[in-house]
Protein backbone atom coordinates (compact mmCIF):
# COMPACT_ATOMS: atom_id res chain seq x y z
CA UNK A 1 0.00 0.00 0.00
CA UNK A 2 1.52 3.38 -0.81
CA UNK A 3 2.09 5.95 2.08
CA UNK A 4 -0.76 8.34 2.48
CA UNK A 5 1.41 11.67 1.54
CA UNK A 6 0.10 15.42 0.80
CA UNK A 7 1.42 15.81 -2.97
CA UNK A 8 2.19 19.26 -3.12
CA UNK A 9 3.96 20.21 -6.01
CA UNK A 10 5.85 23.25 -6.83
CA UNK A 11 5.11 24.40 -10.75
CA UNK A 12 8.08 26.70 -11.76
CA UNK A 13 6.41 29.72 -13.61
CA UNK A 14 9.26 29.94 -16.06
CA UNK A 15 8.28 26.16 -17.19
CA UNK A 16 4.15 26.64 -17.52
CA UNK A 17 5.45 30.02 -19.31
CA UNK A 18 7.18 27.67 -22.14
CA UNK A 19 3.88 26.30 -22.29
CA UNK A 20 1.80 29.45 -22.56
CA UNK A 21 0.58 28.51 -19.44
CA UNK A 22 1.70 31.56 -17.37
CA UNK A 23 -1.26 32.28 -14.88
CA UNK A 24 -2.42 35.61 -13.08
CA UNK A 25 -5.28 35.43 -11.02
CA UNK A 26 -8.41 37.34 -12.03
CA UNK A 27 -12.05 37.45 -10.55
CA UNK A 28 -13.66 36.00 -13.98
CA UNK A 29 -17.28 34.99 -13.41
CA UNK A 30 -18.22 31.04 -15.01
CA UNK A 31 -14.60 30.22 -14.42
CA UNK A 32 -12.86 28.18 -11.94
CA UNK A 33 -14.76 27.94 -8.75
CA UNK A 34 -14.30 26.09 -5.38
CA UNK A 35 -17.92 24.02 -6.22
CA UNK A 36 -16.41 23.06 -8.83
CA UNK A 37 -14.70 20.28 -6.23
CA UNK A 38 -17.96 18.70 -5.45
CA UNK A 39 -18.88 17.80 -9.62
CA UNK A 40 -15.71 16.28 -9.42
CA UNK A 41 -16.43 14.51 -6.31
CA UNK A 42 -19.31 13.21 -7.95
CA UNK A 43 -17.47 11.74 -11.49
CA UNK A 44 -14.84 10.20 -9.83
CA UNK A 45 -17.13 8.47 -7.19
CA UNK A 46 -18.49 6.52 -10.21
CA UNK A 47 -15.83 4.71 -11.33
CA UNK A 48 -14.63 4.25 -7.56
CA UNK A 49 -12.65 6.96 -6.82
CA UNK A 50 -12.76 8.56 -4.12
CA UNK A 51 -12.06 11.58 -2.64
CA UNK A 52 -11.78 12.86 0.90
CA UNK A 53 -13.45 15.83 2.93
CA UNK A 54 -11.96 19.12 1.71
CA UNK A 55 -9.57 20.88 3.79
CA UNK A 56 -9.43 24.17 3.68
CA UNK A 57 -6.61 26.52 4.22
CA UNK A 58 -6.27 29.96 4.66
CA UNK A 59 -3.67 32.26 5.04
CA UNK A 60 0.11 31.77 5.62
CA UNK A 61 -1.02 27.60 5.73
CA UNK A 62 -2.49 28.04 2.01
CA UNK A 63 0.80 30.35 1.13
CA UNK A 64 3.00 27.36 2.66
CA UNK A 65 1.13 23.89 1.59
CA UNK A 66 -0.20 24.93 -1.84
CA UNK A 67 2.88 25.97 -2.80
CA UNK A 68 2.04 25.02 -6.39
CA UNK A 69 1.49 29.13 -7.12
CA UNK A 70 4.62 30.09 -6.58
CA UNK A 71 6.48 32.87 -8.57
CA UNK A 72 3.06 34.12 -9.45
CA UNK A 73 2.09 38.17 -9.17
CA UNK A 74 -0.92 37.06 -7.21
CA UNK A 75 -0.58 35.74 -3.84
CA UNK A 76 -2.00 32.18 -2.19
CA UNK A 77 -4.74 33.22 0.46
CA UNK A 78 -7.07 29.91 0.41
CA UNK A 79 -6.75 26.38 -0.74
CA UNK A 80 -9.24 23.59 -0.52
CA UNK A 81 -7.18 20.68 -0.75
CA UNK A 82 -8.36 16.84 -1.45
CA UNK A 83 -6.51 13.34 -1.04
CA UNK A 84 -8.08 10.60 -3.85
CA UNK A 85 -7.77 7.01 -2.92
CA UNK A 86 -8.93 3.93 -5.13
CA UNK A 87 -9.45 0.44 -3.09
CA UNK A 88 -7.90 1.95 -0.12
CA UNK A 89 -4.83 2.81 -2.01
CA UNK A 90 -3.54 6.57 -1.87
CA UNK A 91 -3.89 7.49 -5.41
CA UNK A 92 -2.93 10.91 -5.24
CA UNK A 93 -5.13 15.32 -5.06
CA UNK A 94 -6.92 17.70 -5.92
CA UNK A 95 -5.77 21.03 -4.78
CA UNK A 96 -8.05 24.26 -5.70
CA UNK A 97 -5.60 27.83 -4.99
CA UNK A 98 -6.49 31.41 -5.18
CA UNK A 99 -8.20 34.31 -2.94
CA UNK A 100 -11.07 33.12 -0.78
CA UNK A 101 -13.70 34.47 -3.42
CA UNK A 102 -12.20 32.79 -6.37
CA UNK A 103 -9.51 29.69 -6.92
CA UNK A 104 -6.98 30.63 -9.53
CA UNK A 105 -5.46 27.36 -10.30
CA UNK A 106 -6.99 24.02 -9.61
CA UNK A 107 -4.30 20.89 -9.77
CA UNK A 108 -5.10 17.38 -9.90
CA UNK A 109 -1.94 15.35 -8.65
CA UNK A 110 -1.82 10.90 -9.09
CA UNK A 111 1.15 8.82 -8.58
CA UNK A 112 1.76 5.83 -10.36
CA UNK A 113 4.39 2.95 -9.86
CA UNK A 114 5.10 3.17 -13.48
CA UNK A 115 4.29 5.35 -17.00
CA UNK A 116 1.06 2.62 -17.53
CA UNK A 117 0.14 1.97 -14.01
CA UNK A 118 -2.77 4.05 -13.08
CA UNK A 119 -3.66 5.29 -16.54
CA UNK A 120 -7.15 5.10 -16.65
CA UNK A 121 -7.53 6.63 -13.33
CA UNK A 122 -5.41 9.98 -14.44
CA UNK A 123 -7.81 9.80 -17.72
CA UNK A 124 -10.87 10.04 -15.82
CA UNK A 125 -9.45 13.19 -13.02
CA UNK A 126 -8.25 14.56 -16.22
CA UNK A 127 -11.52 14.03 -18.00
CA UNK A 128 -13.59 15.26 -15.23
CA UNK A 129 -11.55 18.71 -13.98
CA UNK A 130 -11.40 19.58 -17.89
CA UNK A 131 -15.51 19.22 -18.61
CA UNK A 132 -16.42 21.06 -14.74
CA UNK A 133 -13.17 23.26 -14.65
CA UNK A 134 -11.84 24.22 -18.38
CA UNK A 135 -15.56 23.80 -20.41
CA UNK A 136 -17.59 25.85 -18.70
CA UNK A 137 -20.99 26.58 -20.68
CA UNK A 138 -20.02 23.81 -23.42
CA UNK A 139 -20.60 21.06 -20.77
CA UNK A 140 -24.26 21.95 -20.29
CA UNK A 141 -24.90 22.65 -23.68
CA UNK A 142 -23.62 19.34 -24.78
CA UNK A 143 -25.60 17.34 -21.93
CA UNK A 144 -28.46 18.87 -23.51
CA UNK A 145 -27.88 18.07 -26.99
CA UNK A 146 -27.31 14.36 -25.80
CA UNK A 147 -30.50 14.54 -23.75
CA UNK A 148 -28.94 13.33 -21.13
CA UNK A 149 -25.62 11.57 -19.17
CA UNK A 150 -23.82 8.45 -20.81
CA UNK A 151 -24.70 5.74 -17.99
CA UNK A 152 -21.68 3.82 -18.98
CA UNK A 153 -19.70 5.93 -16.68
CA UNK A 154 -16.82 3.19 -16.15
CA UNK A 155 -15.77 3.55 -19.78
CA UNK A 156 -16.58 7.51 -20.60
CA UNK A 157 -17.90 10.09 -18.18
CA UNK A 158 -21.00 12.25 -18.90
CA UNK A 159 -21.38 14.48 -22.00
CA UNK A 160 -18.55 16.03 -23.20
CA UNK A 161 -16.49 18.90 -24.10
CA UNK A 162 -16.28 19.79 -27.43
CA UNK A 163 -14.63 22.83 -27.98
CA UNK A 164 -11.48 21.00 -26.92
CA UNK A 165 -8.90 20.52 -29.35
CA UNK A 166 -6.72 18.08 -28.03
CA UNK A 167 -3.02 17.73 -29.56
CA UNK A 168 -2.25 15.65 -33.29
CA UNK A 169 -5.91 15.13 -33.62
CA UNK A 170 -6.69 13.09 -30.67
CA UNK A 171 -10.77 13.14 -29.96
CA UNK A 172 -10.62 12.21 -26.01
CA UNK A 173 -9.13 12.63 -22.76
CA UNK A 174 -8.11 8.53 -22.75
CA UNK A 175 -6.38 9.08 -26.43
CA UNK A 176 -4.62 12.09 -25.27
CA UNK A 177 -3.45 10.36 -22.25
CA UNK A 178 -2.30 7.43 -24.40
CA UNK A 179 -0.64 9.71 -26.43
CA UNK A 180 1.40 11.44 -23.48
CA UNK A 181 2.63 7.81 -22.03
CA UNK A 182 3.47 7.25 -25.59
CA UNK A 183 5.69 10.55 -26.03
CA UNK A 184 7.18 9.68 -22.54
CA UNK A 185 8.18 6.17 -22.92
CA UNK A 186 9.88 7.38 -26.02
CA UNK A 187 11.77 10.59 -24.85
CA UNK A 188 14.73 11.12 -23.23
CA UNK A 189 13.65 14.03 -21.10
CA UNK A 190 12.59 13.10 -16.95
CA UNK A 191 9.34 14.98 -18.23
CA UNK A 192 6.30 15.17 -21.03
CA UNK A 193 4.32 18.21 -21.05
CA UNK A 194 1.03 18.27 -23.32
CA UNK A 195 -1.48 21.06 -23.38
CA UNK A 196 -5.36 21.65 -24.87
CA UNK A 197 -6.08 24.40 -27.26
CA UNK A 198 -9.51 25.76 -27.75
CA UNK A 199 -11.11 25.89 -24.27
CA UNK A 200 -12.30 29.15 -22.34
CA UNK A 201 -9.16 28.14 -19.50
CA UNK A 202 -6.00 26.16 -20.43
CA UNK A 203 -5.12 22.85 -19.63
CA UNK A 204 -1.80 20.92 -19.30
CA UNK A 205 -1.06 17.31 -18.57
CA UNK A 206 2.21 16.74 -17.04
CA UNK A 207 4.24 13.25 -16.70
CA UNK A 208 7.31 13.19 -14.68
CA UNK A 209 9.54 10.34 -13.69
CA UNK A 210 10.30 9.82 -10.27
CA UNK A 211 12.71 8.13 -7.59
CA UNK A 212 9.77 4.78 -7.30
CA UNK A 213 7.77 5.76 -10.07
CA UNK A 214 5.75 8.40 -11.87
CA UNK A 215 4.00 11.57 -11.34
CA UNK A 216 1.17 12.92 -13.14
CA UNK A 217 -0.24 16.74 -12.80
CA UNK A 218 -3.46 18.09 -14.92
CA UNK A 219 -3.42 21.64 -14.10
CA UNK A 220 -6.22 23.88 -15.10
CA UNK A 221 -5.88 27.95 -14.59
CA UNK A 222 -6.62 31.24 -16.93
CA UNK A 223 -4.48 33.12 -18.09
CA UNK A 224 -4.05 37.21 -18.33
Amino acid sequence: MRPRTLLLVVVPAAALAAFAFGVIYQERPGYLSYGDEGDVRQDLEAVDIQMSSAVRLSGSEAAEYCSFLSDRSAPVSHCLSTELESGDTFLGNIHLAGTPGRPALALGVVQSDGVVAEKDKIAVVADSMIRHMACADAFDLTCALLGGPDTDATRHMPCSCPQAAFPDGQDSVERWVDQTVRRHLEGDSPTTRSSVEGLPIPVLLEATRTGDGHLWKILVGPVP
